[in-house]
């Protein structure tokens, strides 16, 4: 009698080992979790900036992928592959607006499809006005483009205040980040009356984003880049070119005096 109830606990300990590793399994990168959105809005960039890429979602299957569209000239599916620190992979969807317009994509993973409607809206600007250490900027700059520029050089080495005003209808807030759109943390803090920013990561690679939602909650962006405006070979030498054209005998002058 003791060997039997031995051999029933021990049978009953074997099973509920098994039971407890196949949620474990399930969620292993061999079955291959999948998760993407089923209907995405979003607007256009006017200067095809990288800031207006929608998120769809991710795979950790390692089948076969094939990518469809009903309407290719609104946007591409752009798809990467990523590794985090466990060691797991998985690729990433992202879609990559044109225009305006409403466009179905299709993602076969192996033999399952995944479809996502995504309307994506014509440019709006939201900014009423930017002022950057006392210098306004004018929300019109926004009309026709979703990027700017300041020169690197003016806002270098130093605490700057920042202020803005958007239009009815918009909110959001205000990040830093990289070129390629990643978060610079710390690099804008907040206090009651304004924001300041401190420049990081060099010329040409700090961003000030704007996030900002419209009244339905679709999410636009505009962006603040600082540049580099130093002069350089091509400035002298479309310089020369003007003068060239203008008066000849200057340009000789000038060649002759260096």
């Amino acid at each position: 009698m003791k060997r039997t109830l031995k051999k029933i606990v021990a049978l009953v300990t074997v099973l509920s080992m098994l039971l407890l590793t196949v949620p474990t399994f399930a969620h292993s990168g061999s079955v291959g979790v999948t998760d993407i959105q089923k209907t995405m809005k979003g607007y256009s960039s006017p200067s095809k900036s990288p800031y207006q890429i929608l998120y769809m979602g991710a795979t950790m299957s390692t089948k076969k992928i094939t990518i469809t569209y009903t309407n290719k000239k609104i946007g591409t599916v752009k798809k990467q592959k990523v590794t985090n620190p466990l060691g797991e992979t998985r690729v990433i969807f992202t879609f990559v607006p044109k225009q305006a317009g409403t466009t179905t994509t299709s993602i076969k993973i192996g033999s399952k499809t995944y479809k996502t409607k995504i309307t994506i809206l014509k440019y709006k600007n939201p900014i009423v006005s930017i002022t950057i250490n006392g210098k306004k900027i004018s929300g019109s700059k926004f009309n026709k483009t979703d990027v700017i520029k300041l020169n690197y050089n003016t806002y270098k080495g130093k605490k700057n205040k920042i202020t803005y005003q958007i239009k009815n209808g918009w909110s959001g807030n205000l990040a830093a980040c990289d070129k390629n759109d990643s978060t610079l943390y710390g690099a804008v803090t907040a206090d009651m009356s304004s924001e300041t920013f401190t420049l990081q990561n060099g010329k040409g690679n700090f961003n000030l984003k704007f996030s900002l939602r419209d009244a339905n909650g679709v999410e636009n962006k505009v962006v603040i880049a600082f540049k580099s405006f130093d002069l350089s070979f091509n400035f002298y030498f479309r310089l020369i070119i003007i003068l060239f054209i203008v008066d000849r005998n200057r340009v000789f002058i000038i060649f002759s005096q260096v």
